[in-house]
């Protein structure tokens, strides 16, 4: 065995509210897409956030989640209905800008040694 070569992932550590889950569910649910509906099912990355939620001590908290590039551009696919709220509109736009900062860092960092 060698090591052939190394991987970066870019990822963000990024606070969510307790309104802010709720409105990714609310979005999630009523997603015309099955696969962004299904992210607030058991399995999906916001039923997992709303979990994580749930287990700690103050569960009205917010919570730091780590999301990758993918998580990210999945979560903004979810929150791209808008008619949901004014809230879930900011909430796509700051994960957007999320997205792009950290595709601008891995664009700069080489991705392999």
């Amino acid at each position: 065995m060698r090591h052939a070569q190394t991987i970066f992932v870019a990822q963000a550590m990024v606070e969510l509210t307790p309104e802010e889950l709720d409105i990714m569910v609310v979005c999630a649910e009523s997603h015309y897409d099955a696969t962004c509906r299904k992210q607030a099912e058991s399995g999906g990355i916001i039923y997992g956030f709303v979990q994580a939620r749930l287990l700690q001590a103050r569960p009205d908290s917010t919570i730091m989640v780590r999301c990758t590039t993918s998580d990210l551009d999945l979560l903004c696919k979810v929150l791209e209905n808008f008619s949901a709220s004014q809230f879930a509109a900011y909430l796509h736009d700051e994960l957007a800008r999320i997205l792009h900062f950290l595709n601008q860092c891995y664009a700069t960092t080489p991705a392999y040694s």
